[in-house]
């Protein structure tokens, strides 16, 4: 299987973070596609990927940011040959046999639309201020740690599933993306991609992805058989970003459920779990497909 993953940022230090650590607990060949935002010193990063990573390239965009789903897309489309893209957060780290298992998961499951590890929580390391090597040290000890947790937890809860997608991490099958470019054409203004006009910036890219597959007849599932960590916040809720490309989350609110003839609903009280949208605490959008 073919795997290829990709991530955006604009962190020097979660991106060491995240390297340091998919480079120590990667066990299955992966290729790796780092698209850097707003002029991030992506070269002078160490280590080099390790023996796992069949090839690196890099994307230097400048100067500002351009927004997640900019970045995912472009990750997309040098996916070529993939059997499933991996879309990651520059904030997550990886832990023991978490790409192992997931393979695993994938080849059980080829028919699924995505496929998501799940988010295993268990406190966030002080890294504010450090270097990106400084972060790296304070951080592997505690990692190591996690680690031996995750790969547990993975073990013992290896048959439960959820429905959605863990938006901070999920595979997408790239049979799916092909089906959806040829459904979408003239649809959307990103066929088979993120939805990047409509959702600038980020927050409900994701959301809109998970309604789209579903409307191609295709589910979406996040196996706890294998858990990363997340930080939180640290790719697109930083003040630098929003200073930018202005309050993103409050402003592509309305435009998601206008795009999915919701506006009657807006006012009604609502969450978002697992990329799903919830209203009034019982409604789902989008529904279990039945394919």
């Amino acid at each position: 299987m073919n795997i290829h993953l990709v991530t955006g940022t604009a962190s020097p230090v979660y991106l060491q973070l995240f390297r340091q650590s998919l480079r120590k607990y990667a066990d299955y060949p992966y290729s790796l596609h780092i698209i850097a935002d707003n002029g991030t010193p992506v070269e002078e990063l160490d280590p080099p990927m390790g023996s796992m990573c069949s090839y690196l390239t890099v994307t230097n965009l400048g100067k500002g940011f351009h927004g997640v789903g900019h970045n995912w897309n472009l990750g997309i489309e040098k996916s070529v040959g993939a059997d499933w893209v991996g879309i990651l957060n520059d904030d997550i780290m990886f832990s023991e046999h978490w790409l192992s298992r997931l393979v695993e998961y994938l080849e059980k499951h080829p028919t699924l639309g995505a496929v998501s590890p799940t988010w295993h929580w268990r406190g966030v390391p002080a890294i504010e201020g450090l270097s990106p090597v400084e972060a790296w040290k304070a951080v592997e000890p505690w990692l190591e740690s996690y680690s031996s947790a995750a790969l547990s937890y993975g073990q013992t809860n290896a048959a439960q599933a959820d429905y959605g997608l863990q938006g901070c991490f999920f595979f997408l099958n790239m049979k799916a993306l092909e089906d959806m470019k040829g459904f979408e054409h003239c649809l959307e203004p990103h066929p088979g991609l993120f939805d990047e006009t409509t959702f600038a910036g980020g927050n409900y890219e994701d959301c809109d992805m998970l309604m789209r597959l579903n409307r191609c007849g295709y589910d979406a599932q996040i196996t706890h058989s294998c858990a990363l960590h997340h930080a939180g916040s640290q790719t697109v809720a930083r003040t630098d970003v929003r200073a930018e490309l202005g309050n993103f989350p409050v402003l592509n609110k309305p435009k998601f459920f206008k795009k999915w003839g919701l506006e009657h609903r807006l006012g009604d009280q609502f969450m978002v779990h697992n990329s799903v949208l919830i209203l009034n605490g019982t409604d789902e959008f989008p529904k279990r497909s039945i394919k």
